[in-house]
């Protein structure tokens, strides 16, 4: 619960702070944002089951499917036609562990960034 919290404090930081700089989009110069919040992943059941060649109903799972999602970027804006932007997303890491008979696990994670 204490996650909750301070990821919905953070969340409202970045909207006072993003709410803030619509008055600056009409000047030139350097800006940057950041955003920050909880991201989910979706874990198939059914395709891990048919990989490991299982029916569902003999697998146990351990889902990882939640973690905390950030995105940062930054720009220069030459004109009110024109700017160059760059950004960096993090999504967070998810994975799962599938145990099932005879006492066998199979384990899987991904991470993704941008």
């Amino acid at each position: 619960m204490k996650l909750v919290r301070t990821v919905g404090a953070l969340g409202l930081v970045g909207f006072a702070a993003v709410s803030g700089q619509a008055a600056l989009a009409a000047e030139s110069g350097w800006y940057g944002g950041l955003s920050i919040g909880q991201s989910k992943g979706w874990i198939s059941h059914d395709r891990i089951a048919t990989q490991v060649g299982v029916p569902v109903t003999g697998i146990s799972f351990d889902d990882e499917d939640t973690d905390v999602g950030y995105k940062l970027l930054g720009g220069y804006k030459f004109n009110k036609h024109f700017a160059v932007e760059g950004g960096y997303f993090n999504l967070g890491e998810f994975g799962f562990t599938a145990s099932y008979a005879p006492a066998s696990t199979f384990t899987g994670n991904i991470s993704s960034r941008a």
